[in-house]
């Protein structure tokens, strides 16, 4: 069932493109201190949220730089310095998949033509669209697990956003701390040409 007409287009007669993602990949995920790791959210406040909050979503991705850009970097692309307490309340972890994973795969040529989408389904600044893809993704017959797209911040890095179905799939997973102490933030700072706020 389709939450909303207007927002999301028939996709029975659609040919998607799947994405399997091999056991042992590994992925991230930034979080806040007092959320788990591998937290679904049901908030309706992210692009690919259930619009009825009739299932939970869990948003990764392929590298720490662009898990920290979806996350922390994003929110500082005008003053370009993060204050030391934003870094020091938000956490890096890592987990691998403990079985394939299928994915609606929008970050590949032909993703997004092959479900009468465009760009904007995955870098827009309202999320109504994507959010009825979500659902529409998710009850078709193949039952994917989750969706591939690139990122907002960083169109050349892919995140993912997993349905909870896919609890099963994910191994227990590996705090690296906070970002505050995280080793190779330098680098990625460096990498987007931010820095930190003086004390």
């Amino acid at each position: 069932m389709l939450h909303s007409a207007k927002a999301v287009p028939d996709l029975s007669s659609a040919k998607p493109r799947l994405l399997v993602v091999p056991a042992g990949s590994t992925w991230y995920r930034s979080h806040p201190a007092d959320y788990s790791p591998l937290y679904f959210g049901r908030s309706k406040s992210n692009r690919w949220d259930a619009p009825a909050k009739d299932y939970g979503v869990l948003y990764a991705a392929a590298t720490p730089a662009c898990a920290f850009m979806e996350s922390i970097g994003r929110e500082y692309l005008r003053f370009r310095a993060i204050e030391r307490k934003r870094l020091a309340r938000c956490f890096l972890a890592s987990f691998q998949l403990t079985r394939p994973l299928s994915l609606i795969d929008l970050a590949m040529s032909g993703g997004l033509t092959r479900v009468g989408a465009e760009g904007h389904l995955t870098n827009s600044l309202t999320y109504e669209i994507s959010q009825g893809y979500s659902a529409a993704f998710r009850n078709l017959p193949a039952k994917p697990d989750g969706i591939q797209y690139r990122a907002r911040h960083d169109p050349a890095l892919h995140s993912i956003a997993l349905f909870d179905h896919a609890h099963d799939a994910l191994s227990v997973p590996r705090s690296l701390g906070d970002w505050l102490s995280y080793r190779d933030l330098p680098t990625i700072l460096r990498h987007y040409d931010l820095g930190i706020a003086l004390p």
